[in-house]
């Protein structure tokens, strides 16, 4: 392991330019691995999509989680505020409420299928029938074109992911996102404005912001607008190709004055060391 350790830090400090994903990847990067080579952020686009259908016809107010049945992503988190939620609203009139959980699976792998099984048991625990929970498995670009169309809002539960797709996705489709208000979605996601980040208690405070969108309807089509224009701007391929290209052009031109300087020492190599062998040779 401490062999396989060096060469990964020897062979990653050979690099001309080191590029990261985030402010919290960089953070990381440099608590691990000591490099001379200034490490810059690149923030990753998301290619361009068909716009998303309106969830004005809706019967209930969506929510969507996107992310793979793994333990990381703790996905019993969008289930236990959704609990939370439905709790809340027991004695209320307002529109009925639904979770939808989608994500990659392989019935190959022992964690998938064993925490698919978990967060069925804990939905059943909760007494959230199919009526207010629909789990979904490996789908389909499409259905999940779909789904954000379906939602309201889109639930982002990891904690201190490197980056996250899911919001950038989230808001490209014009859904507001709720997220923990660490890693990745501290960049990606302005509080108050395309979404939500939560601090501790996560439960209580997902569920609370949750309820401001069955509370206030229009609520979802305000942030969403932000939330597109925010993509839009700093995380589409535009800004992602000028800032790459902004990179590549500096390295070629650090490139040239490189080579030149060798061809300026090659040139005072000879004109200092060519003399003195001619000298040598005939005195």
């Amino acid at each position: 392991m401490f062999v396989f350790c060096f060469i990964q830090n020897w062979t990653t400090c050979l690099a001309d330019r080191i590029l990261v994903n985030s402010a919290f990847t960089k953070s990381v990067f440099e608590k691990h691995i000591s490099s001379k080579i200034p490490v810059q952020i690149l923030y990753p686009t998301i290619p361009d999509q068909l716009p998303s259908a309106s969830n004005a016809d809706e019967k209930s107010i969506n929510f969507l989680s996107i992310n793979r049945f793994e333990r990381k992503k703790n996905l019993s988190l969008a289930i236990e505020a959704f609990a939370r939620l439905h709790q809340s609203l027991q004695n209320s009139s307002s529109k009925s409420i639904h979770l939808f959980m989608i994500g990659g699976y392989d019935p190959r792998l022992n964690e998938n299928v064993e925490y698919f099984d978990e967060l069925n048991q804990l939905a059943t625990k909760h007494n959230l029938n199919s009526n207010l929970i629909t789990f979904v498995r490996s789908f389909s670009d499409e259905q999940k074109r779909e789904y954000l169309s379906k939602c309201h809002c889109v639930l982002y539960t990891p904690s201190f992911e490197h980056f996250g797709i899911v919001p950038l996705e989230g808001m490209q489709a014009g859904r507001p996102v709720i997220a923990t208000a660490t890693g990745g979605p501290l960049e990606t996601i302005l509080d108050g404005k395309t979404g939500y980040l939560c601090k501790e208690p996560l439960e209580e405070n997902f569920a609370r912001r949750m309820k401001e969108f069955v509370i206030n309807e229009n609520l979802s089509k305000q942030m969403g607008e932000q939330g597109k224009q925010h993509v839009q701007q700093k995380f589409s391929f535009e800004p992602f190709r000028k800032q790459l290209n902004e990179h590549v052009e500096e390295l070629l031109s650090q490139s040239v004055r490189n080579n030149r300087c060798l061809m300026f020492l090659f040139l005072l190599t000879l004109l200092f060391v060519l003399p003195v062998v001619v000298f040598s040779r005939f005195f």
